[in-house]
């Protein structure tokens, strides 16, 4: 039996504990090989970062980080979600050739499997668009629009943006901090 030394305390390791972390490392082996496959090399150095900076923190404060790169990849979501709208509204309305290929649904080859994987991305995109601008809207009427521009609520989703809504309609006005 060994003694693992961390600032928590030490506790015996089982041969159980030694083995699940064994098969640990060669998943995350075998992930970063799948993950070679499909993100490009920013993206793997990114990945691989954060699992070093997960393998040299207790594990007390590993949910802490991972629940920071969760709302700050969602937030890079919800961000590219709203672009793709943006962009979508643009070429609806300015290129006939888009908004007829947006109709169409005869093709059955690789260019419309992508066409239609775009516009699946770009109609759920206007949703969550939609979404947002009906929650920010409310607060802008209350607030002020320099108060919405000022804060990056619109990556922050839809639990966020109904809560924000509310407390708009509760509390009318906006009072900066004092320390600002």
């Amino acid at each position: 039996m060994s003694y693992s030394n961390n600032m928590a305390g030490s506790r015996p390791q089982t041969a159980p504990d030694l083995s699940v972390r064994c098969v640990s490392a060669l998943d995350a082996a075998r992930d970063s090989d799948d993950n070679a496959l499909v993100l490009t090399c920013d993206q793997l150095q990114q990945v691989n970062d954060f699992r070093k900076l997960l393998d040299s923190t207790e594990d007390t404060d590993q949910l802490q980080l991972c629940a920071e790169k969760c709302s700050e990849l969602l937030g890079h979501g919800t961000s590219l979600q709203l672009l793709i709208a943006a962009y979508d509204d643009v070429m609806s309305a300015a290129c006939c050739g888009y908004k007829n290929k947006k109709q169409e649904k005869v093709d059955n080859n690789a260019e419309r499997d992508e066409w239609d994987r775009y516009f699946g991305v770009a109609t759920s995109a206007a949703e969550v668009k939609s979404n947002c601008l009906s929650a920010l809207k409310a607060v802008a009427t209350r607030w002020g629009r320099e108060v919405v521009l000022h804060y990056p609520w619109a990556s922050k989703g839809k639990y966020f943006w109904n809560l924000l809504r509310a407390a708009a309609l509760h509390v009318p006005t906006w009072l900066m901090p004092r320390w600002y």
